[in-house]
């Protein structure tokens, strides 16, 4: 890499690749660590100062600026959870400096699809259904999935390409009118026209029941109305949507989950509030902080057990709001939580606190088959920051 170089003993000076890291956790009563490589290379060991460490903190210039997208690669450190270890005897010829660049490095965080998504049941009371917007690159298995509690938005007095016969029961067109209860509106089914009226300000529109196959559909209304339709459209460009239950977080909550395997399971919860940009921060602690590790063996990741990071800013559309209660839009962003290979399969218990801020609702889920690698990285972007 052009970006490391290593200074040797001698004034010789070579360019090294970027670290590849290996963690280890030392088996009860470990003395020692004896490491053994093929080929030359230059070794650095780490070792963290507690269970779940500290995060680290930044020096001036580096904590000036708030990442979203980005993270920094050799920054500069006030604090540092790990300490270096020195090998208990080294002669000083075998001893080099790398000197590296600070810079700015892109996040990788891949897209989750809920589609072969499993929810997480946090439990208490106050739960709510809000109505979220499915991404567009979701709509073709989102509409292959077609089920209760799927919808198409209708736009007024524009018409659209539906399937009737995706569900058995009765078509409906699902209506928000806060503003304009008691307007007229037409419903209109392959230019066949049936008066109809908004009522409520939440409440529904049923069209007839012996609909099959595909039919053009739309509503003539002059209200300032919202309106889905829970049949999909015939191609995927239309807005789909899908009620989600969501939870209150008010202090702490717990979820249990079951890691499935050795493999690193990533854990999606999705965090919602009344604004985009949330002066609020979130705790989140694995097994209490101190969760049980493989030891004796090489791994892939440390997971961090127990961190607190301000919530990030919305990262996906906002809600249409609650789906049969009053409120306003609420303003979603993920936040990745990593069980890695370094805890046991089976049960852990994931711990989320709110500090400060305003409210938060959430929710939690797991992929079904999300695959080994490409995994998203900590909270947003890895597993951990550590070493």
């Amino acid at each position: 890499s052009k970006f490391e170089l290593a200074k040797l003993p001698g004034k010789l000076a070579a360019s090294v690749c970027e670290p590849a890291s290996v963690r280890f956790v030392v088996p009860a009563g470990g003395k020692s660590v004896r490491i053994r490589i093929d080929k030359p290379a230059l070794v650095q060991v780490q070792t963290p100062i507690a269970i779940a460490p500290p995060a680290d903190r930044l020096e001036p210039p580096y904590d000036s600026v708030v990442l979203i997208a980005m993270k920094w690669r050799y920054a500069r450190f006030v604090d540092r959870g790990w300490l270096a270890l020195r090998p208990r005897s080294i002669a000083p010829d075998r001893v080099a400096l790398l000197a590296s660049q600070a810079r700015l490095e892109t996040k990788e965080v891949p897209p989750v699809s809920e589609a072969r998504a499993s929810s997480l049941d946090m439990g208490g009371g106050g739960r709510q259904t809000i109505i979220e917007r499915v991404p567009a690159e979701d709509a073709a298995e989102f509409i292959a999935k077609w089920d209760v509690g799927h919808y198409t938005r209708l736009v007024p007095d524009k018409a659209i390409k539906l399937d009737m016969g995706r569900l058995p029961t009765r078509p409906t067109i699902r209506y928000r009118a806060d503003d304009s209860v008691g307007a007229s509106a037409k419903v209109v089914v392959d230019g066949v026209t049936t008066d109809d009226r908004l009522n409520a300000a939440r409440g529904s529109l049923k069209l007839e029941s012996n609909l099959t196959g595909t039919h053009e559909l739309r509503v003539d209304t002059d209200a300032r109305v919202q309106l889905l339709v829970d049949r999909p459209p015939t191609g995927t460009s239309a807005e789909l949507y899908a009620l989600r239950t969501i939870s209150p977080l008010d202090g702490t909550g717990r979820v249990k989950v079951n890691k499935r395997s050795a493999a690193k399971q990533n854990i999606n919860i999705l965090m919602y509030t009344p604004s985009a940009s949330s002066a609020t921060t979130v705790r989140v602690m694995i097994d209490g902080g101190s969760p049980a590790r493989i030891s004796g063996a090489p791994l892939a990741t440390w997971t961090l057990a127990d961190r607190t990071v301000p919530l990030p800013p919305s990262d996906r559309p906002a809600t249409l709001g609650f789906a049969d209660t009053a409120g306003g839009k609420l303003y979603p962003r993920r936040v990745v939580v990593a069980l890695g290979d370094d805890l046991p399969p089976g049960a852990h218990t994931i711990e989320l606190s709110v500090i400060g801020g305003e409210r938060v609702w959430t929710r939690l889920f797991t992929l079904d088959d999300a695959p080994v690698a490409a995994r998203a990285r900590q909270w947003r972007e890895s597993v951990e920051e550590a070493p």
